[in-house]
């Protein structure tokens, strides 16, 4: 996932290859193309690591649950507890996942049944609904037995391109580069400073002021995002 290229952190930041140096020469296009790359891929990195997700964009997820079984009450007429039937989403889809449970006990081959979602037109054995952005599936019927990643949830999560969030997404990762740039900005003249002696220039800047590249303002605006697990096993 690229949340920005050279032309559009140019256009957003003001910097280009001519305010930043490499090896205390001033950088070739070649070399700034380069480094915009590294950039992007940094930041993408660091912002998802951050947020608990594997990237932003539209992507297919498959996720392996463990089945729990009959956990009811000795006097309970329901032989399953409630937590028997739930199973949390580990990201937040952006439709109906689709299930599947392994029939087949542990020493045979597996055996995925896909289990159907309760609809207009069907009981089915599963209801799938979303509370505060965790995602549910709770099973009514055929309830997984108890296993080892016996059930199998696949479905499609991330911002489409285009979409509001994503833009809100591009824009936060073009600050941090910009931060970012601006810091390496600061050393440089501080490299300046030092090699032409001058000490009225010691004013030009104060480095302590932006070596702050994630911001309060920016870590507000990207929590909006973050997954966090809670002991359930779930996700929001």
């Amino acid at each position: 996932m690229i949340y920005f290229d050279r032309e559009s952190l140019e256009a957003f930041t003001g910097f280009a290859s001519t305010d930043m140096k490499d090896a205390g020469k001033t950088m070739t296009a070649t070399v700034w193309e380069s480094f915009v790359e590294e950039l992007d891929r940094g930041i993408a990195g660091w912002m998802h690591r951050w947020c608990g997700v594997p990237t932003f964009g539209s992507h297919q997820v498959t996720e392996y649950h463990d089945g729990r079984g009959q956990n009811g009450l000795e006097y309970d007429s329901d032989l399953y507890a409630e937590t028997d039937r739930l199973f949390f989403l580990r990201e937040s889809a952006t439709g109906d996942p689709v299930v599947y449970t392994d029939t087949a006990i542990e020493t045979a081959s597996p055996s995925w049944v896909k289990r159907q979602i309760r609809c207009a037109t069907t009981g089915g054995d599963f209801t799938y609904f979303e509370d505060e952005g965790l995602g549910v599936v709770r099973f009514h019927t055929n309830v997984p037995l108890e296993g080892y990643k016996n059930v199998k949830i696949e479905y499609w999560a991330g911002f489409e391109d285009g979409s509001e969030d994503l833009e809100q997404i591009r824009i936060i990762a073009k600050r941090l580069a910009g931060n970012l740039l601006n810091v390496k900005k600061k050393f440089q003249e501080a490299q300046t400073i030092r090699n032409t002696g001058v000490r009225d220039y010691s004013q030009m800047f104060d480095l302590e002021v932006d070596r702050k590249v994630f911001t309060p303002e920016l870590e507000m605006m990207l929590t909006r995002y973050r997954r966090y697990q809670f002991g359930s096993g779930g996700f929001r």
